[in-house]
């Protein structure tokens, strides 16, 4: 479970690309842009170039047809849109321009990713290559000249944060192509404008992706991706803001990974693309009848719900039970059935559950959330022989919020490593005296990240955990490996493990199934903690991997609406079960 943050982003994910042990000569990128501005996302990108120990801009290649503009604070989406529109039939979209107008404009946030900013202060002592593209309705194709001089600047990478579609030799101007982001999964929507077709067609999932530009309307090749859960909004702006903002490391990233691996290895890790399977050959701004089949119902459901709501809150309570078969072996209805449901103490609800055996004694250890402080602090009992949690004391409390008690064991000691998000750190902690005792032991990685996961294989420790790039949002998790513990831990791979929301989050301790490692994570598509996930990994380096074998669902018992961690030990089960309870 996590509490509310402060910070709607953080960027210290982006602290663990900006160094590369490679000792290949520096990338040198290219970037299209228009003018002198750019989105503010983009801005971020060029910061961490020019940061960074492996790649430099050398040239900004300025679009001069377009009209000098200045930063504004004026949404995105609405601006792309308005040039768009204005060769269209006013008639035929003017439905959705009163949405943008009305509802979508009612979105307005400090971090608004799409607002234009000055990078004029960036751009200061690079080239810069102005050039006039031959502009053909939504296409910009680049002279011969022009194309020539591009290319004798010997480019890696290009990355393009302006101009429009782009066709013709320019796609083959740098040595690795045309990076370029492309705000929808370009698996199934095509076209545009971002992030409004996953509302209308009640999508759970809206992607990100990072792609090399092809002549096929983003049908390129993608080289990082990420899906978030669709936010339950009526406004775009508001579904695209995880998505732009927990993607925009993408390409200091890749970067290091193509200066850290080199041309083969890099080109190998990226996957054939999929057929496409959008629901419509290529997107556009919806139409009057497609606003109106939405919109309309939509407010009205809404409104609806309002009237007839009943005040509820979310109740969290951990379930037990005797493990004749594990669950991830048979998670059929009869068995989620066997489990018994926990109640915690008035206005605290208890999750996260950790089963460890010491000594014949079977200990849990759970996060235990007070309403009143608005907190969580981690407790522990003993689970009795008929299921009961006995002598339940507090072992652990911080300033911050705490939850996610991951515990196991190493030479004989039992170490912890809850989760700690609002401190910016994932911290490991000793038992002095198990299991009510425990100490600061060190910090394992300074990254704003929850539910970090440790285990031993090969001959190795091995971390899983997610960084909170976007308040609220999990859409990635990346393997860190070291000899031990509290060793030095480093990134196994620049590839995540998982980029789907529906599999990212850790639930629960790895663990054997004869030869296979299996992890438990999360389903949070539609709403945090919706399903528990039983995945086989595949792969933990270079190219990390796994394949999802279970998905337990919501509703397992009447008045579930959520399951999301998973836990055994000493012929015991746990799990967590989500409600809605009454106030």
């Amino acid at each position: 479970m996590t509490s509310a943050r402060p910070s709607l982003v953080d960027f210290s994910v982006n602290s663990l690309f900006l160094q590369s042990e490679g000792n290949r000569p520096r990338l040198r990128i290219g970037v299209l842009i228009d003018g002198t501005v750019a989105p503010v996302f983009a801005r971020r990108v060029l910061d961490d170039i020019k940061a960074s120990n492996f790649a430099d801009v050398v040239c900004y290649v300025r679009n001069t047809s377009v009209p000098d503009r200045v930063a504004t604070d004026q949404p995105g989406i609405a601006r792309r849109l308005a040039r768009a529109l204005a060769r269209r039939a006013a008639w035929s979209t003017l439905g959705y321009r009163t949405y943008l107008r009305w509802f979508d404009s009612r979105y307005r946030f400090e971090s608004n990713p799409a607002r234009d900013v000055d990078c004029a202060d960036v751009m200061a002592g690079v080239e810069i290559l102005d050039v006039a593209p031959i502009a053909s309705g939504f296409v910009d194709r680049i002279r011969p000249p022009d194309v020539a001089l591009i290319r004798a600047r010997r480019f890696d990478v290009i990355l393009r944060f302006g101009f429009r579609i782009l066709h013709g030799d320019i796609l083959t101007a740098a040595r690795h192509g045309i990076w370029s982001f492309h705000h929808g999964d370009s698996d199934h929507y095509r076209g545009g404008p971002p992030y409004v077709w996953e509302i209308i067609e009640r999508n759970p999932v809206s992607g990100a992706v990072l792609q090399i530009l092809s002549e096929q309307l983003d049908g390129g090749q993608i080289i990082a991706k990420a899906l978030f859960a669709t936010t339950p909004t009526l406004s775009a702006s508001d579904n695209a803001f995880a998505p732009f903002w927990g993607t925009q490391h993408f390409v200091i990233r890749c970067l290091h990974a193509l200066h850290t691996l080199g041309d083969a290895a890099f080109a190998a890790r990226i996957a054939a693309p999929q057929p496409y399977a959008g629901n419509r050959s290529v997107y556009r701004p919806p139409s009057n009848s497609d606003v109106a089949r939405w919109l309309i119902p939509e407010v009205c459901r809404r409104a609806a719900r309002r009237v007839t709501r009943v005040p509820a809150r979310v109740h969290w309570r951990i379930a037990l039970r005797r493990a004749h078969v594990l669950l991830h072996e048979n998670p059929s209805p009869a068995e989620l059935a066997s489990f018994r449901l926990i109640e915690s103490p008035p206005d605290t609800f208890w999750a996260d559950p950790f089963l460890i055996e010491r000594d014949g004694v079977v200990w849990l250890f759970f996060e235990s959330f007070d309403r009143g402080d608005g907190k969580a602090v981690l407790r522990c009992g003993r689970v009795g022989g008929s299921g009961d949690v006995e002598d339940v004391r507090t072992i652990l409390t911080r300033d911050y919020h705490l939850s996610y008690p991951h515990v196991f064991a190493y030479e004989g000691e039992m170490f912890m490593v809850p989760e700690s998000a609002d401190s910016g750190t994932v911290d490991l902690y000793r038992a002095r005296h198990f299991p009510h005792e425990w100490v600061f032991e060190c910090t394992l990685l300074r990254l704003r990240a929850v539910d970090s996961t440790l285990f031993a294989h090969g001959g190795m420790w091995w971390m899983l955990s997610s960084p909170m790039t976007v308040l609220g949002h999990i859409a990635l998790t990346h393997v860190w490996c070291a000899p031990s513990p509290v060793g030095r831990w480093r990134l196994a791979s620049d590839a995540p493990l998982s980029f789907d929301v529906r599999s990212a989050r850790c639930a629960g301790s790895v663990f054997p199934r004869g030869t296979e490692l299996w992890r438990p994570s999360q389903d949070c598509s539609g709403r945090y903690g919706r399903a528990l996930v039983f995945s086989r990994i595949d792969e933990l380096a270079r190219t990390p991997r796994e394949t999802i074998q279970h998905v337990i669902e919501p509703g397992w018992r009447p008045g579930i609406t959520g399951t999301h961690s998973y836990s055994a030990a000493g012929g015991w089960e746990a799990i967590d079960a989500r409600s809605l309870e009454r106030m």
